[in-house]
């Protein structure tokens, strides 16, 4: 799936996110909103807060 504005305007929401996890969570939104949602994995799941994505940390 590209990256289109709908992702980056949610990226652009949360604005105290790192990008790398801003632009993963917009993915899993924009999947979700799509209706074939996605499993985010994450070392630092703590990184997602705020973003309404609880990525499966793998470790």
């Amino acid at each position: 799936m590209p990256f289109t504005s709908d992702h980056a305007l949610d990226a652009l929401a949360w604005r105290d996110t790192e990008w790398p996890v801003a632009h993963a969570a917009a993915i899993a939104w924009q999947a979700a909103k799509a209706g074939t949602p996605v499993t985010v994995l994450s070392l630092a799941p703590d990184a997602y807060a705020g973003t309404g994505i609880t990525p499966l940390n793998p470790h």
